[in-house]
């Protein structure tokens, strides 16, 4: 790429390789980015010795991924992680020029070193904000130690212009960093969706039948509640439901934990089954093979997982959490409360009543407000905001 011709994109997160899936979410906006800004996408990996990998995708996207070793001492880390941005910036300064512009995605942990080389150069800036941890029910923004904090602040007030992936992610960085309207931008994620037209109605089974339920993402309890979710479905095996079966597809820190659980219940691959992670691109015909989707979060700015069950015409169970609260109304399935009641009988309900959720009138709505074309004039209101 010449000098001064693209845009270079600081990802907090992003694939370690293409079997990767930690911050799939940033490049494929990224995908839809490079299509009208040339981009050089700048990330950095823990690895057991030092090295930078660059790859062309196009002529108008290229990766840069800088390897570095961890270390053990947390202040350490820091140290190595904002090195290794450096170590990067300087092999791309060298060989490509200077960038036109900055694109942050996600400003912890990746805004440190954005901060400092803003510090020394002025180039324009954007930001593009997924993290949950500005929520209160999350609460890791409010435990960053006090110069994070200043920041992130000085940060997302220098930005021209800010993406949020929800209307609930904007109304809360509004409170708490008092940030403009103007200057704030709507950009969703981008969503998976299936090739064929219509998909495949579940509608066709009645009360006495196995019910399917699917989730998708970590087995954690802190963000997922999975804890929450096993003992809602417990309640309806237990009671009017010994055929209900739940599809856990997903790793996380508690897997084992939780597979030990319903192990001693005697549900372990008997009415709850966990298949750990499985590659992005299958995730469609995943869905469409289940009855309902069920999504137990504390706290969550979007969840593409939930998004994506819906466009499958999934209908879908899941908790009051903020994000999916703009995309699941009652033609799309249930919001429940934090209970295990509240959401066995979310569950319940729509196992009553598969009949009456419309395929096509979810996938419909998802198309006219989340589909990739949708996604890039957003993202194309965002860079007008940004001087060239």
């Amino acid at each position: 790429m010449n000098q001064e011709s693209y845009v270079l994109q600081v990802a907090g997160w992003y694939p370690e390789n293409e079997k990767s899936t930690s911050g799939i979410f940033i490049k494929k906006q990224l995908e839809l980015i490079t299509q009208f800004q040339p981009s050089i996408t700048l990330s950095v990996h823990e690895s057991t010795q030092n090295a930078i990998h660059e790859t062309k995708i196009n002529n108008s996207f290229t990766e840069i991924r800088v390897f570095y070793s961890k270390g053990k001492m947390r202040w350490l880390y820091q140290l190595k992680l904002i090195a290794a941005f450096c170590r990067g910036y300087f092999h791309l300064q060298k060989k490509h020029g200077a960038p036109k512009l900055l694109h942050l995605h996600v400003v912890f942990p990746a805004g440190v070193f954005v901060w400092l080389l803003l510090l020394v150069n002025r180039i324009p800036l954007l930001i593009t904000e997924h993290w949950t941890g500005y929520m209160d029910a999350d609460g890791r923004y409010d435990k960053l130690p006090w110069l994070m904090k200043h920041i992130t602040r000085a940060l997302l007030h220098q930005a021209k212009g800010v993406a949020v992936v929800s209307q609930h992610l904007k109304h809360l960085l509004q409170q708490k960093f008092s940030l403009p309207e103007k200057k704030l931008v709507i950009t969703s994620n981008v969503l998976q969706f299936p090739k064929n037209k219509l998909y495949k109605p579940t509608n066709t089974k009645t009360y006495s039948d196995a019910i399917a339920a699917l989730y998708v993402g970590s087995i954690d309890d802190h963000h997922k509640n999975i804890g929450l979710l096993i003992e809602a479905t417990n309640l309806l095996i237990q009671s009017t439901q010994p055929k209900l079966s739940l599809h856990l597809y997903g790793n996380g820190p508690q897997l084992e934990y939780y597979k030990s659980v319903c192990r001693e219940q005697g549900t372990l691959d008997k009415n709850i089954f966990f298949h750990g992670s499985v590659a992005n691109h299958l995730l469609p015909e995943i869905y469409q093979q289940h009855d309902f989707f069920v999504m137990s979060s504390k706290y969550e700015t979007f969840s593409i997982a939930t998004a994506e069950a819906v466009i499958c015409g999934l209908p879908v169970v899941c908790t009051r959490c903020g994000g999916p609260e703009e995309f699941v109304h009652h033609q799309q399935g249930v919001l429940t409360e934090h209970t295990a009641e509240s959401f066995a009988e979310g569950m319940k309900y729509i196992i009553n009543n598969l009949l009456k959720f419309s395929t096509n009138t979810s996938a419909t709505y998802m198309t006219e407000h989340y589909h990739p074309n949708v996604v890039t004039r957003q993202l194309k209101k965002l860079y007008q905001l940004s001087p060239e």
